[in-house]
């Protein structure tokens, strides 16, 4: 049986995992807000990040820091080139098309990562000390607290760029109606390039920081793409404050199935935020904070 202290050690793990998971739904977010696009690939472009990040790693070391700077740094080219040759010429195509495309481009990243560094997993170095930080009688990892940390910074930063900068009237207005958005001079495919280099970076971070919790990268970290999309429906797909909610939410369903797991069997953790997800979704459909949209039948 598990004790009190052990369970709540779980659930504020949960926290400060749905918080690093809250800069890569934001990322889902931002390109969905700004151009309608469910990015069905996130998590491949995650896990690009991280083998990114691993090659800069080896490439500077033993200066894990230029690595990790060089890795950011070089992310939003990523998304900059998926948008610009694969995206953009599906403009005004239909929604079933961008779909299969961006479930296409995740099968072409699993594929290049294999090729360009192996099916193995790869060690990665440490950046936050080994020792746990103990709060009353709880002890939680410094790699947790640590990453948990830089995402809430990025969260700020996201959320301050989305609602408080020209480029995020721009995506608002893009999202909201592209053609009278282009009417008042909106350049909306500088905005739907922009807000798929955000995605980059806020993947390329998300992916380091997780590969510091899991200790390696591999092609393992493409569950996590379910952990985006299932956050993202559950906090409202058009909703920046939801993407944060849900990403923190599935954080803590997640850490619950863990604590079930041993009663339930093994691998509940994994599917226990979906199982919550669909339930939830049968009571609110458009989630927490996504905009209802009533039509006349």
């Amino acid at each position: 049986m598990l004790d009190i202290l052990t369970i709540m050690e779980l659930l504020f793990m949960g926290v400060l995992l749905g918080t690093v998971y809250a800069p890569l739904v934001l990322g889902f977010n931002i390109i969905y807000k700004s151009s309608k696009v469910v990015n069905f690939a996130q998590g491949e472009m995650l896990m690009v990040g991280a083998y990114i990040a691993y090659t800069f790693y080896t490439l500077t070391a033993p200066n894990i820091f230029l690595g990790l700077f060089l890795a950011i740094a070089f992310s939003p080219l990523v998304g900059l080139i998926v948008e610009r040759f694969i995206l953009r010429p599906l403009i005004a195509r239909s929604v079933f098309a961008v779909i299969m495309v961006t479930i296409c481009l995740g099968s072409v990243f699993q594929g290049l990562t294999q090729v360009i560094w192996s099916p193995i997993p790869l060690s990665v170095p440490r950046i936050f000390p080994i020792e746990p930080i103990r709060i009353g009688g709880i002890s939680v990892p410094t790699v947790y607290v640590g990453s948990a940390a830089i995402s809430a910074l990025l969260i700020i930063v996201l959320m301050l760029l989305y609602h408080k900068t020209r480029f995020g009237i721009s995506m608002r207005a893009a999202a909201a109606d592209q053609e009278a958005a282009l009417s008042m001079g909106v350049n909306v495919k500088m905005v739907f390039a922009l807000a798929w280099m955000l995605s980059a970076i806020a993947s390329t971070i998300a992916g380091i920081l997780l590969s510091n919790i899991y200790g390696f990268v591999s092609q393992a970290v493409l569950f996590i793409g379910l952990r985006v999309l299932t956050a993202a429906i559950v906090g409202g797909l058009d909703s920046v404050p939801g993407a944060v909610v849900g990403a923190m939410l599935i954080g803590v369903i997640e850490s619950v199935g863990g604590i079930l797991e041993p009663f339930v069997g093994p691998g509940f953790k994994e599917i226990f935020p979906l199982i919550f997800a669909l339930i939830f979704l049968i009571f609110k459909p458009y989630g927490l904070f996504g905009t209802e949209r009533i039509k006349r039948i």
